[in-house]
């Protein structure tokens, strides 16, 4: 028997947030797959980066210790979807997530981004979900 918490609106609305990006996991490495806010392109983030850290911890790491614990999943491939494409990136949207991101090229920089509500990402982005 499995078992699924499902949060209620008001979790959404006052406490869970994401940053104005999304993600896709490619081969096992997670990328910043589109960007909802122009801020964070004045800011380097472009589609195509890696994101290699998250909070100072290596990303595959932090997504083990923090997100996906608390996703619930059938297989492996949904469970690997929903915290990389999904929850990566969600937190209290009081705290802003410190990323560590990577060219092709293999320059990095890191650029600390803002949580958002999901109703203030909403307003950025109609449907935010992957």
């Amino acid at each position: 028997m499995a078992t699924n918490i499902i949060m209620p609106q008001e979790y959404w609305r006052t406490w869970a947030g994401r940053p104005a990006l999304q993600t896709r996991l490619i081969e096992g490495r997670a990328f910043v797959s589109r960007l909802w806010d122009p801020e964070l392109g004045k800011q380097g983030i472009v589609p195509g980066l890696e994101i290699v850290m998250i909070d100072g911890l290596p990303t595959r790491q932090y997504a083990e210790k923090y997100v996906s614990p608390r996703e619930s999943s059938s297989t492996q491939q949904y469970l690997e979807i929903l915290t990389y494409e999904r929850s990566l990136l969600t937190g209290a949207f009081s705290d802003p997530v410190k990323l560590t991101l990577a060219a092709e090229d293999g320059r990095t920089m890191e650029r600390t981004v803002p949580r958002l509500t999901f109703p203030a990402l909403t307003k950025l982005a109609p449907n935010p979900r992957p």
